[in-house]
C-alpha cells in the first residue's frame, strides 16, 4: 500500500461501501473477501501480501468454513483467462 495508512484505509472502506452499499453488519467471512477484492482493486502489486495476512486473521477467527473456500479475487484467475483465450481460438477454428 502506501506511506498513507489512513488513505489507504479510506480508500479500502470506499470501494467497500461502494460495492455493498453498507457501512456495516458485514458478515466476517464476506468482509475478509471484501477487503481481499479492495486491496486487489486499489493495490494489485501489494493484493498477494495481503492475502497472506488476511488468511492468518481468517484462522484465528476460527471460522467453521475453509480459508480456501473464499471469494478473494474480483477478477478472473489467470487460468481461468488463459481457458478463455483457449476457447476463443477453439471457437475460430470451428467457424
Amino acid at each position: 500500500m502506501s506511506d498513507e495508512p489512513f488513505d489507504d484505509f479510506m480508500a479500502v472502506t470506499e470501494w467497500i461501501f461502494n460495492k455493498t452499499g453498507q457501512i456495516h453488519k458485514i458478515n466476517l467471512k464476506k468482509l475478509f473477501e471484501l477487503i481481499s477484492q479492495a486491496v486487489e482493486a486499489l493495490f494489485p502489486e501489494k493484493h498477494e501480501l495481503v492475502i497472506e495476512h488476511i488468511e492468518k486473521d481468517y484462522n484465528a477467527a476460527k471460522l467453521k468454513s475453509v480459508f480456501s473456500g473464499l471469494n478473494l479475487y474480483a477478477v478472473p484467475h489467470v487460468e481461468s483467462v488463459s481457458k478463455n483465450k483457449a476457447l476463443k481460438r477453439q471457437q475460430q477454428h470451428m467457424s
